[in-house]
């Protein structure tokens, strides 16, 4: 098992904000046009070099090679399956990235995945402040 979380600090970026700009990421990655093999691939947006700003550039260099062999960079754990794969994560594993908040890899695909529900605890407070 790797453990990302010695390097989701970046500028006070925690991993929560990292795992968005990875979806991020990965929405504008899968949304953009196929290019030809040996091609080269298509300048980036500004939002793209805003997010990929981000990220660490180790967690963002497995991200890339991820999507560069057409593999889910990132994938959520739901039920303890894992997004890319759809392959069950050991139940261990599941709960140390429920209890660590933090970003960690697939062992069977190799996808960055988290945990559904950290993302939506990480969205409660803001709705209770707003109300």
């Amino acid at each position: 098992m790797i453990y990302w979380h010695t390097h989701c600090k970046k500028g006070g970026m925690d991993s929560i904000q990292i795992i968005k700009a990875l979806k991020e990421l990965q929405t504008i990655a899968r949304k953009a046009k196929p290019v030809a093999r040996g091609a080269a691939p298509a300048p980036l947006t500004a939002r793209q070099k805003e997010l990929r700003a981000l990220v660490p550039t180790s967690i963002l260099g497995h991200f890339d090679r991820m999507v560069a062999q057409k593999r889910p960079g990132i994938a959520p754990v739901v039920n303890g399956v894992c997004g890319g794969c759809h392959l069950r994560i050991p139940r261990a594993h599941v709960a140390g990235i429920r209890a660590s908040h933090e970003l960690d890899v697939c062992d069977q695909c190799g996808s960055f995945i988290y945990s559904e529900e950290m993302l939506e605890s990480a969205e409660e407070p803001k709705l209770a402040a707003a109300s």
